[in-house]
């Protein structure tokens, strides 16, 4: 689903932006998922023995593909028909999941067998969308796309992401209740974005004015970037969310990566990295929450925690331009992190599952040994602890 905050910041751009070849065919294949999704197929009209393959049922359900497959496998999705070389769905059974899983609240959810996750994903989803997104490729790192515009950048193609995680990254999501003013909305948040850094107590008034008018969605793109630039207002922000809001739908490592990659620092220094990781231990947010990085086709580009993409961050697979601006920065913030519990030992959902450990070693292999700051502040925790441990305490 394309994001209104996207074709909202193409119109934004200045007239005599550098847009290259590359560019363009980026936009194209973003704007390209909305096209896919139109099928034109009336799936009310359809009689219940109809078969539908798995594309069909993606679109009608608004889900991935690689989600029914989970489904297939794990449970919990609708019944379906297993052929010699394809899979159907039939209509009608569609129906009867759809109607099993439909409620009026979380009470009634109970009273169908819906699990407590199952219950709280569909109150996350009631006004989310799928967050796709456009990445340039620059010797071999990847670049946003709003922050590719640079005529010194040799910018050598492009990558469609799609973030999925079990507490999705979320952007301002546009409702009913105040579509006439989407523009408006989406001024603001701009300006929000923009404003921040220079004038916090413009940012604040910017909110300010708007705060009861958005939904809990929206207010979340607001909390992104006052976490990252104003620890204070987010605070204040904060506390306007229902109970347990930000436990269930922030992710600290997938708003790392949207924070990085949107706003175009210099250093890491500029943000208040350290700070903010600190405060979202203290009201319990979950620092260890893994996500996924998908293409177009679904692929997985990256898969891990926090721990896997700072330790992954110079890798030629998978290299963020903006995480390796600064050096020391980014020591101390893993230094900071491993003192607030990452756990560096979790394995990832690859295939073959790598640690952040091990994903950092790799990184060495490679590289050389100045490749990887995340070893490198490990080393060096290592090393106190032993030399600590061997001192005498008297």
């Amino acid at each position: 689903m394309i994001q209104p905050e996207f074709l909202y910041k193409l119109k934004q751009l200045p007239a005599d932006t550098p847009i290259t070849a590359n560019h363009i065919v980026a936009i194209l294949d973003t704007v390209a998922s909305l096209i896919d999704k139109a099928s034109g197929i009336d799936f009310d009209s359809l009689p219940n023995s109809k078969l539908i393959n798995e594309d069909m049922l993606a679109d009608w359900l608004d889900e991935s593909n690689s989600t029914l497959q989970k489904w297939r496998v794990k449970g919990g999705g609708p019944n379906y028909v297993r052929g010699p070389k394809s899979v159907r769905y039939s209509v009608g059974a569609v129906r009867d999941w759809i109607d099993s899983r439909t409620v009026k609240s979380t009470n009634e959810s109970y009273s169908k067998g819906l699990s407590k996750l199952e219950t709280l994903n569909n109150l996350n989803n009631t006004n989310s969308e799928t967050i796709n997104f456009p990445m340039m490729i620059v010797e071999n790192k990847l670049v946003s796309f709003f922050n590719s515009f640079d005529d010194e950048l040799d910018i050598n193609g492009h990558t469609i992401l799609c973030i999925k995680s079990n507490s999705p990254l979320r952007r301002p999501v546009l409702s009913d209740e105040i579509r006439d003013e989407a523009e408006k909305l989406l001024d603001a948040l701009d300006e929000f974005n923009r404003t921040i850094v220079k004038n916090p107590k413009l940012a604040r008034e910017i909110y300010g004015d708007w705060k009861s008018r958005v939904t809990e969605n929206q207010r979340l793109g607001y909390f992104d970037t006052a976490l990252a630039f104003d620890l204070d207002l987010a605070k204040e922000i904060s506390l306007e969310f229902p109970n347990h809001f930000l436990t269930r739908e922030f992710n600290p490592a997938s708003w790392l990566l949207d924070t990085l990659t949107k706003h175009k620092s210099e250093t890491l220094e500029e943000l208040d990295l350290q700070w903010a990781f600190k405060y979202l231990v203290s009201i319990g947010i979950n620092i260890n929450l893994d996500f996924e990085l998908l293409d177009k086709s679904n692929q997985i580009i990256f898969s891990g925690t926090l721990a896997h993409l700072l330790a992954n961050a110079n890798h030629k697979f998978f290299a963020i331009a903006e995480l390796t601006n600064d050096y020391q920065a980014m020591g101390s913030l893993v230094n900071e992190l491993i003192t607030l519990g990452l756990d560096v030992d979790l394995l990832n959902h690859e295939v073959k599952g790598l640690t952040a450990r091990e994903m950092g070693k790799l990184v060495v292999e490679a590289d050389g040994a100045d490749a990887s700051i995340f070893i490198s502040v490990l080393n060096k925790r290592e090393l106190f602890e032993k030399l600590s441990q061997s001192i005498p305490k008297n």
